[in-house]
């Protein structure tokens, strides 16, 4: 059906979960999309919960429950890792379609759970990785795509973060809440990021080592793996949220038999009539920029899914084969051996 949308209901959303990115991000991004409404929040925190809301003119509920029972369509849960399993069944037994802060859930068997009732529901889950959204993975990507520059047989990528510069919630530290640590937060995202760049190749083994060097709490801080993937890629991850040096890096290069893919910034090395030519697609654009861009280009996108029904980015289907991937890290490094896996997308 393609009647415009100024003659469609508004789409109604509760948010479940008003921290610093549903305050700073999520809620201001919403408020400014045409034909949004949010109906409801809530948050674990009522005190704090209950403040912001009367602040910014939004309707409280004081039970997750009684926002679901609400009249909305749709429910952002932006909690900690630990709420993300028991929510999201209950919104979608409750018949919304929901949108899951990354990681989806702390294990690949709640992960599983929650697909399987939002596929017997029939309700979109889907998981923010607002990293695949930027302008300049999807320009890398369909460089990957196109095969300009050759077949991966490469990968390298890190995310880490200077040992001074935690500004990450508290409760990341506590196992039993995040279920893991930098691997959980970092690492997820830039799994995430490849397998879907890729299209989900098949990783068939894991070699990894975890550290804990400047936090407190029981989860790893730094954490280095190296991953098997079918036609002879293969893949070294690197996250750290206490990295010894006097900045912050991130990067992730593509090495390929015609050329070389890099981020951050963006930019392409492919062999053309015997020399390397060097592309800069986004020479003018900062990171910073780009990534708050992808949040925008996330939630519209999710907006898109629910008026129009496209074809939904980032499922929690998708999202699942990162999370296995990541449980098969933690167990090569609790046996200090390289592990074979048999991990695919999931079908």
């Amino acid at each position: 059906m393609n009647q415009s949308s100024e003659y469609k209901k508004p789409v109604r959303v509760g948010i479940i979960g008003i921290g610093t990115q549903a305050q700073l991000i999520h809620i201001p991004i919403l408020q400014k999309i045409d034909g949004v409404v949010i109906a409801g929040v809530n948050d674990l925190d009522e005190i704090k919960g209950k403040r912001f809301a009367q602040q910014h003119g939004l309707k409280w509920y004081d039970t997750p429950e009684d926002l679901f029972c609400s009249g909305i369509d749709a429910v952002f849960i932006l909690t900690p890792n630990n709420s993300h399993y028991p929510l999201s069944i209950a919104a979608l037994n409750a018949g919304l379609h929901v949108l899951v802060e990354k990681p989806l859930a702390r294990t690949s068997n709640e992960a599983e759970k929650m697909i399987a009732l939002a596929e017997k529901k029939e309700r979109n889950l889907l998981v923010l990785m607002n990293q695949r959204f930027r302008t300049d993975t999807r320009i890398v990507k369909n460089y990957l795509k196109t095969g300009k520059i050759g077949d991966i047989y490469r990968i390298r990528c890190g995310w880490m973060t200077k040992w001074d510069r935690w500004n990450r919630p508290q409760w990341l530290k506590d196992k039993k809440i995040s279920g893991g640590g930098v691997l959980m937060d970092y690492g997820i995202q830039l799994l995430d990021l490849v397998l879907w760049m890729l299209k989900y190749p098949k990783v068939t083994r894991v070699s990894a080592i975890t550290k804990r060097i400047g936090i407190s709490g029981n989860v790893e801080d730094a954490a280095i793996a190296t991953l098997y993937l079918e036609k002879g890629i293969v893949f070294t991850l690197e996250v750290s949220w206490s990295l010894l040096a006097p900045e912050s890096e991130a990067w992730l290069v593509f090495a390929g038999t015609k050329g070389r893919a890099y981020l951050n910034p963006v930019r392409i090395h492919v062999f053309e009539n015997d020399k390397i030519v060097t592309q800069y697609p986004l020479r003018n654009k900062k990171n910073v920029d780009i990534n708050k861009d992808s949040y925008e280009s996330e939630l519209r996108h999710f907006v898109e899914v629910l008026r129009e029904g496209i074809s939904p980015g980032a499922t929690a289907k998708e999202c699942l084969q990162a999370l296995r991937v990541i449980e098969a890290i933690y167990e090569s490094a609790k046996t200090g051996h390289e592990i074979a896996v048999d991990i695919g997308p999931a079908r």
